[in-house]
């Protein structure tokens, strides 16, 4: 470089850093471009750090002071010898003041791979900005090594490729098509190769256009056309396209999307499907929903035995392991990894005696682990999520590996959701007792979850569940059981199992619709009578659910001018049926004309619902005064437990009939 270019430099940073003076927020789209060092490890100073915004007002990378990792940071380090300036060093990009206060890793933070130990084999890459690299590459073999599609978050997404073969993979199309669901799209129909980059074909949003492969933009030359005159593109092939845009999985899961879209213009925005999953190239998800269990599936939608698990864990379930053992199967060789139940990999592998810890990819993130204890399977979960790392993040695919029970936990400590991994698992957590002192700044003096600190004493927090577990059994008799999160179960029972009942609570803990004897409630979960119920106190006053006796759903459902055979067990719409408008209600597979009748009404909601449309007309008119004796009608359409006649209460049987002299 001639010295009449490095004073010409020298004269654009003078430049940018006087418009910096003048404007706390500076054009970054400058086309004058940034001096920067090109990689993290350029920082000539041990407390210098790299940082995509370390200059010219956060618009180019360079090198910032920051605490590393496991350094005191807020109060923590401040002492009587630091100074102002010091005090006001924070930590490194890529970590965060956290837990102890001390520096520990943002695992949200691309950058905080920068600070991880030599202890793990393998971290992702990050691009000139700090995020999350689209491609990241894992094995050092380039024959079975292989490259993977990530988010800017760092979340595994579609698209995949040997590494031996991934030079052209992008991954743009699997990223765009991620970034639009993010933003809440959800009939996105771009189609991505299996690398994650684009087919050459695109439509999106009633417009189809050619694309080049990498970056989704239109072909030179050639035009964006309307979604009906597609196949007059030229890169259109009616061998390989066939005669609709849409593939077999996705034209299942758009109708659902469609809908779903009819419910919400209908302001029903919590009716549920059970969700066709398909890829992005318009192939089957990695499972499928049957019941109440999930199976991993193929491309084509074949189910990969034996692999499933129950929805209650699905969220932590991928599919990885499942999908490579057939993978390997169609190459003709053996996967040498173990698999969960669920088709995941088993984080903890052994190879010649020898244990190992994997990724949720199958391969290996530190070798060599000890076997001591159980605790080393823990140990996989967390080998980035270490004494120094800080928050964890919750939704990994990991999930919980915690079955702790309440009898598990030590006298005085209350299981409790978000008890362990930093909030993110169940877990046992302690406390002062009731009527303890207490201190709510004073971790030690805490109270126990279930108790407040009132007035420097623990007492009862009766806004949840959980103080019921402080209450002396032998004086209140009968203890109501609790969710993790502090609510109330929803089914609640009572006596011996052969005579004793169950009944169905709200999460507030005050009983609800539905009741049925105890050697009967295997499969009672009240799901239709807490819905119902949430729906009531949101200030829906015309709901349509039925519920059966025991709070469950009844098979036929209609709400919102809309019906659907539903699961009794969840309410969701059954698999290989559709939702229809309610005039279609008869033409539904569930229908039955000896037990439905003409009219989904019954007789105690057809009078109910009567009341409540001349209310809406009073309403209407502006007179907002006037008042009824309602009439009150139980979840399955049946009359209430009471009626009011002349401003008498009296108590009343299923069929409307008055009980005895009760009033």
């Amino acid at each position: 470089m001639t010295l009449a270019i490095i004073k010409s430099w020298k004269l654009l940073i003078g430049l940018s850093c006087l418009h910096v003076s003048a404007q706390l927020v500076p054009n970054c789209a400058s086309t004058l471009g940034c001096l920067s060092f090109p990689v993290h490890t350029s920082c000539p100073n041990p407390d210098e750090f790299w940082s995509p915004t370390a200059v010219l007002g956060g618009c180019c990378p360079g090198c910032v002071r920051g605490l590393p990792l496991g350094a005191p940071c807020g109060s923590a380090s401040t002492t009587d010898s630091t100074t102002h300036s010091e005090t006001e060093t924070s930590c490194a990009p890529g970590l965060v003041c956290g837990l102890g206060s001390v520096c520990r890793l943002h695992t949200g933070d691309c950058l905080s791979t920068h600070h991880v130990p030599d202890s793990v084999k393998w971290v992702p890459q990050c691009d000139s900005r700090g995020r999350f690299a689209p491609k990241q590459c894992l094995g050092d073999d380039p024959i079975n090594g292989r490259c993977f599609c990530y988010s800017a978050e760092g979340k595994r997404i579609f698209g995949w490729s040997w590494r031996n073969q991934a030079q052209s993979m992008t991954c743009a199309c699997s990223r765009r098509r991620a970034e639009l669901e993010a933003e809440g799209r959800i009939d996105v129909t771009l189609h991505c190769t299996p690398n994650g980059n684009y087919e050459e074909l695109q439509c999106d949003q009633g417009v189809c256009w050619c694309a080049d492969t990498k970056t989704g933009w239109q072909d030179a030359g050639t035009r964006a056309v309307p979604q009906e005159l597609w196949n007059s593109l030229p890169c259109y092939n009616e061998t390989l396209h066939g005669v609709q845009y849409l593939r077999r999985c996705e034209s299942v899961a758009f109708s659902q999307i469609l809908q779903r879209k009819q419910f919400i213009i209908r302001g029903h925005t919590d009716v549920t499907f059970t969700d066709t999953l398909c890829e992005y190239d318009g192939g089957y998800g990695r499972y499928m929903i049957e019941g109440q269990e999930a199976a991993c599936t193929w491309h084509d939608g074949t189910k990969l035995n034996p692999y499933r698990t129950s929805l209650r864990t699905l969220s932590a379930m991928n599919c990885n392991c499942a999908r490579d053992e057939k993978l390997f199967m169609l190459a003709g060789q053996k996967l040498a990894l173990a698999c969960e139940g669920n088709g995941n990999y088993v984080p903890l592998q052994s190879r010649n005696g020898e244990l190992f810890c994997v990724d949720p990819n199958g391969y290996v993130v530190a070798e060599n682990v000890p076997d001591q204890t159980n605790s080393f399977i823990l140990h996989c979960y967390c080998i980035i999520i270490t004494s120094a790392v800080d928050p964890p993040t919750c939704d990994s695919s990991y999930g919980c590996i915690s079955s702790i029970r309440q009898e598990d936990c030590a006298k005085g400590e209350i299981l409790i959701s978000g008890g362990s991994l930093n909030g993110c698992c169940p877990g046992c957590q302690g406390g002062r007792m009731y009527l303890a002192v207490c201190n709510m700044n004073i971790p030690d003096r805490r109270c126990a979850p279930g108790l407040k600190c009132s007035g420097r004493k623990c007492i009862y927090d009766r806004s949840t569940c959980l103080h019921t577990l402080h209450l002396d059994k032998d004086l209140v008799g009968w203890i109501p059981k609790c969710n993790l999160d502090g609510t109330y179960a929803a089914k609640q029972c009572r006596g011996d199992r052969l005579s004793g009942r169950c009944f169905c609570y709200s999460e507030d803990g005050k009983r609800i619709f539905g009741w049925d004897w105890y050697r009967n409630t295997e499969r009672m979960t009240c799901a239709c009578s807490r819905r119902r119920d949430k729906l009531e106190k949101e200030g829906r006053f015309d709901v349509t659910l039925h519920c059966t006796q025991n709070g469950n759903y009844e098979e036929l459902q209609c709400d919102s001018g809309l019906c659907w055979c539903a699961d009794e067990l969840t309410g969701r719409v059954q698999l290989g049926t559709t939702v229809v408008h309610e005039s279609l209600w008869q033409l539904l597979p569930c229908y039955n004309s000896t037990l439905h009748g003409e009219l989904y009404l019954r007789q105690c909601e057809s009078a109910s619902q009567a009341q409540k449309l001349i209310l809406k007309k009073f309403y209407a008119h502006g007179t907002v005064g006037v008042t009824f004796n309602e009439i009150l009608c139980d979840y399955d359409g049946a009359y209430g437990r009471y009626k009011v006649e002349n401003g008498v209460v009296f108590c009343t049987w299923r069929d409307g009939k008055k009980i005895g002299s009760f009033q």
